[in-house]
């Protein structure tokens, strides 16, 4: 009986192509909690979380300004059929996107055209210090001319927050860190440190120097 329902199963899913999943995976690395950054400045711009959702089929993107009360969110999605990359945007201030494409050079790059002549394209590039880069151009003439409007870098917020304990040397019964934060300017950073027990607190500033946090610098301290 056990031999013939295998021999049933078996001939069951002969002929079903498996559906492939390397695709849907492409865009895994830009998912992460993300400090934006100017790109080739240590000028903060925004905050980004990027998630999987939808069993896995979905990413979704939200983005807000550090600088401005400018707000984000896009739904990005590998289309099987089509065999691209879609993206739909929108904000706050009412505009929309819908791009698409994919890999390219081992880079995401995702476009689209409206209103006859505006284009939009957005890239996305991983780089080896598990940042990310993000350029987005624009069009006025069908794409025959381009315009950068944003250049972005992604850098990890857990990776920064990480770097911070580095920095704090011999005050090592402070690490348990919380409520990180960058200044707008990028070159500064506050955050809580506890001890473990919690009965003792401080709130510790440092400097950015070279892409290192250095020189903590304690501005209060609290505890029993």
């Amino acid at each position: 009986m056990k031999l013939n329902k295998l021999i049933l199963l078996l001939v069951l899913f002969a002929g079903v192509k498996a559906l492939p999943q390397e695709e849907h995976h492409q865009f895994d690395f830009w998912i992460g909690d993300w400090n934006v950054y100017k790109y080739g400045t240590d000028s903060l711009v925004g905050k980004s979380h990027v998630k999987s959702i939808l069993n896995h089929k979905t990413i979704e993107e939200n983005y807000s300004s550090t600088l401005y009360p400018y707000a984000g969110k896009s739904y990005n999605i590998y289309n099987s059929k089509t065999k691209k990359w879609e993206q739909f945007w929108v904000d706050n201030s009412g505009m929309r996107l819908s791009l698409n494409g994919g890999i390219v050079d081992g880079k995401m790059i995702l476009s689209g055209c409206e209103q006859d002549t505006i284009c939009n394209k957005i890239i996305w590039s991983a780089l080896l210090d598990k940042t990310v880069r993000q350029e987005w151009l624009h069009s006025e003439d069908m794409g025959k001319t381009w315009r950068k409007v944003f250049d972005g870098l992604y850098k990890s917020a857990s990776l920064e927050k990480e770097g911070v304990k580095e920095v704090l040397g011999n005050l090592e019964d402070f690490t348990n860190v919380r409520d990180f934060t960058v200044s707008t300017s990028g070159k500064e950073a506050y955050f809580t440190a506890q001890s473990p027990n919690e009965e003792i607190s401080v709130i510790i500033s440092v400097t950015k120097l070279n892409d290192f946090w250095v020189s903590p610098r304690i501005l209060s301290f609290s505890g029993k």
